[in-house]
């Protein structure tokens, strides 16, 4: 299962997907600037304009969600989570959402550390049961908080083969993956393992910004670790549970597959439906959850720790995950937060005048969004069951 594929019938399609998902982005939060006073008129006329967007994107099923405040303003589907089968997208309906799945990385991590079971700037073999051999670093090993920046040093594209990370290893096709998470790491981080190669590291930790889904998964494995429970079993503990997200959960076994969108692509005018696959990497882009939990999950981070009356994190634990990191790419202006993605209002990167915290996913048959305003508490949820061409593993430049 690989997610490095070039399709030349495809490519037209992915790009009106990019900008068409670009569109509905800002379609969602400019009409909804004064939401507060948002009528039912003007949500008719934005579920118009996203289903309008999403014919013209291509785009099979189309999950969206609206947060204001601690409200869930609007969720809903659109288009099919099964063509065949004429399904309709809800907004339970199930996605795997790639790399948006860090953001819940990073919420687990806050509340380990608010548990004082870990540290964001200790090594993290101080937590790990093998060694980190980077051979740029033989006495160094990257934090937590490198790992979140994306600077641990740690490479995908290692693995001693070309296209390592993006194979039937890491993908594994129909069923969750059978590797453990800590056997798996464990072999492509520690000389002498399976998967063990110089490759694995491009830079000594700290040195250089590169975007690793290793180095994510490296982070929930660490978490699991350090509060002596699964990290999947942990997340359910202090994330899903708290916030209600019962639909959610990180592998196929954990969740109603019977609501689980299909996942395609379309070639020739026809779509074509990808197998389910799962990760061993899983907690770098493995969650599956519906637009609704999601939105929950959002809403708690922009309200600083609370959903609807409950404290999930403390407010000093989310202003230390959105604190900004500079590094080599935006040297004097920090874009890099605890996995979280900064984009000012005055760059333009984002299309209109705001200034947001976003994350995004991409993977075979998967494009994905997350964005918030903390200023204007406004929160968008985008999900998709509709094949992009990413330059690479479900990554979030």
């Amino acid at each position: 299962m690989s997610k490095s594929r070039s399709r030349p019938s495809s490519i037209k399609a992915t790009a009106t997907l990019a900008a068409a998902l670009a569109t509905t982005t800002l379609l969602l939060t400019a009409a909804l600037v004064s939401v507060t006073n948002a009528s039912p008129a003007d949500l008719e006329t934005l579920r118009t304009q996203v289903e309008s967007e999403r014919q013209s994107a291509h785009v099979a099923g189309l999950a969206v969600a609206v947060v204001l405040k601690e409200q869930i303003l609007l969720s809903e589907g659109f288009g099919e989570a099964d063509v065949a089968l004429h399904k309709p997208v809800t907004p339970d309906t199930l996605f795997v959402v790639a790399s948006v799945s860090k953001t819940m990385v990073a919420a687990a991590i806050m509340k380990s550390i608010e548990q004082a079971r870990v540290s964001l700037d200790a090594p993290v073999t101080r937590y790990l049961p093998f060694k980190i051999d980077n051979p740029l670093a033989p006495s160094t090993a990257p934090t937590l908080r490198q790992l979140a920046a994306h600077t641990s040093g740690i490479s995908d594209d290692g693995g001693g083969t070309p296209g390592f990370y993006n194979g039937p290893l890491n993908y594994n096709a129909g069923a969750d993956n059978p590797l453990n998470l800590g056997d798996f790491l464990k072999d492509y981080l520690q000389a002498g393992g399976a998967y063990y190669s110089d490759k694995n590291f491009s830079a000594i930790p700290g040195a250089k910004e590169s975007y690793s889904n290793i180095g994510a998964a490296l982070a929930g494995f660490v978490v699991g670790r350090a509060v002596h429970q699964p990290f999947d079993q942990y997340c359910r503990k202090v994330l899903f549970e708290p916030l209600k997200m019962h639909s959610t959960g990180w592998h196929m076994r954990d969740v109603d597959m019977s609501r689980h969108a299909l996942t395609y692509d379309e070639r020739d005018g026809q779509w074509v439906a990808f197998p389910f696959y799962g990760l061993a990497t899983w907690p770098d882009g493995g969650l599956r959850t519906s637009s609704r939990d999601l939105a929950a999950f959002v809403g708690m981070v922009m309200n600083r720790g609370t959903w609807q009356h409950r404290q999930v994190l403390k407010s000093s634990s989310v202003d230390e995950m959105l604190a900004r990191t500079a590094v080599d790419a935006h040297p004097n202006e920090p874009r890099r937060a605890v996995f979280w993605h900064y984009l000012p209002a005055k760059t333009g990167e984002n299309g209109f005048d705001r200034n947001v915290y976003v994350h995004s996913g991409a993977d075979p048959g998967v494009y994905t969004l997350v964005m918030f305003d903390p200023t204007a508490n406004i929160a968008v949820v985008i999900l998709t069951n509709a094949e992009t061409q990413r330059p690479s593993a479900h990554a979030e430049k």
